[in-house]
């Protein structure tokens, strides 16, 4: 059982081979498949049950919501990061020194007759995306041995390296592009805001006597209806008799006191 968040791993050693996969860590934050291997099986027989990974983690079904989504979804829970992307949970590949097949060939062969499943594309010049993909990853029982599970004993398809199990799983360059991106954003949203505040700033009036800028309470005075019967709107409050602006005025009812309200209901 394999916990991604907590690095808890146990595995088939000698004598306890893990036959056939499965779902490495049902009750974990993010499930991992595990196929382990004790160098017996061909490398194309590994490959094909790559394929069937992909047709499985492809199928969708109708949630009991009314919405599709893929059938393992509903099943064990996935964090989808990345709006607008398909992403799978990956499959481990453990081999353990039984037979005579060497585990990193097998794996170097498993790997390149699985390409299409686990390749990503390389998006702006700056990180892979794997839309759509399996994160193929390889250890072995020598290498958890030594490094244990919360070590670098992880090495993901298409890198040379081993790596941790969650920087194998993840996809650090794509993160540090997106943060650039983001913080680009932030920036340019600041500065469109900085540009509207001077433009406003520009904009807004004087008083006509000592050159204050006006306060926004009273450049908001400035434009109702019943500031264009105020002589001394064009001051700022200071230098305004009493120091204040005259209330605006407010609409009396035509209505003569006393009487009731006379409703004319309309024609038909």
């Amino acid at each position: 059982m394999l916990d991604v968040a907590a690095g808890d791993l146990q595995v088939a050693f000698a004598g306890e081979v893990l036959a056939g996969g499965g779902p490495a860590a049902p009750e974990a934050s993010e499930p991992l498949f595990l196929e382990v291997d004790t160098c017996h099986i061909d490398a194309q027989r590994i490959a094909t049950k790559l394929g069937k990974y992909m047709r499985f983690l492809r199928r969708r079904v109708t949630d009991v919501d009314g919405q599709q989504r893929a059938m393992w979804r509903t099943r064990w829970e996935h964090p989808n990061s990345h709006p607008g992307q398909v992403l799978h949970p990956p499959l481990l590949l453990a081999f353990h020194q039984i037979g005579a097949r060497s585990p990193e060939a097998s794996f170097e062969r498993v790997a390149d007759l699985t390409r299409p499943h686990w390749a990503g594309r390389w998006a702006a010049e700056e990180f892979h995306d794997y839309n759509d993909k399996i994160p193929l990853l390889f250890t072995t029982i020598d290498l958890l041995t030594e490094h244990g599970p919360a070590g670098a004993a992880f090495r993901r398809a298409g890198r040379q390296h081993f790596q941790t199990l969650p920087n194998a799983i993840g996809n650090a360059r794509r993160d540090t592009a997106l943060a650039r991106s983001h913080a680009r954003y932030r920036e340019r949203a600041r500065q469109y805001e900085a540009e509207q505040a001077a433009a406003r700033e520009a904009k807004r009036p004087t008083c006509g006597e000592c050159g204050t800028k006006f306060t926004d309470d009273h450049w908001k005075y400035t434009q109702y209806r019943d500031a264009a019967y105020d002589p001394h709107r064009h001051l700022s409050g200071p230098l305004r008799p009493n120091g204040r602006r005259p209330r605006p005025s407010r609409k009396r009812s035509r209505q003569a006191p006393g009487l009731p309200t006379l409703r004319i209901p309309p024609r038909r």
